[in-house]
């Protein structure tokens, strides 16, 4: 029996901060760190791409901001969208990250890899 599994992670180690805390994240990953966890996971990436590389410019920026002591996220800043779901510049953000993805995710499909702000891999886990 075959199960396909999704996998998305944060990339770039040199990126992580308070931000990365404040989401629970542990790391930021490497393509090749990431890939030998699938591998000794027993998953094997049937398709793996960056995406959400519209977000890599900006988060870079806070990253350095924040090192550089000019700027520190106050704590609970991350978990509070202003907008309501239902809010047309919530809804507009959400599509464009959605588009953002679709768009990797084709752009792999076909062989061609963007750099963006997480990975993701989409794998084959047998089960015996």
């Amino acid at each position: 029996r075959v199960l396909f599994r999704s996998v998305t992670v944060p990339a770039h180690p040199a990126l992580f901060s308070a931000h990365d805390e404040e989401l629970g994240h542990l790391r930021r990953y490497r393509s090749a760190a990431l890939r030998a966890v699938l591998d000794r996971n027993g998953l094997r990436p049937a398709l793996f791409f960056s995406f959400y590389g519209s977000l890599l410019g900006p988060r870079a920026a806070a990253v350095a901001l924040e090192r550089s002591g000019l700027h520190r996220p106050a704590p609970g800043a991350v978990a509070r969208w202003p907008f309501a779901e239902s809010d047309p510049r919530t809804r507009a953000i959400k599509s464009a990250l959605d588009a953002d993805f679709a768009l990797n995710r084709r752009l792999a499909e076909r062989g061609l890899s963007l750099p963006g702000l997480s990975l993701c891999a989409l794998c084959r886990h047998d089960i015996a």
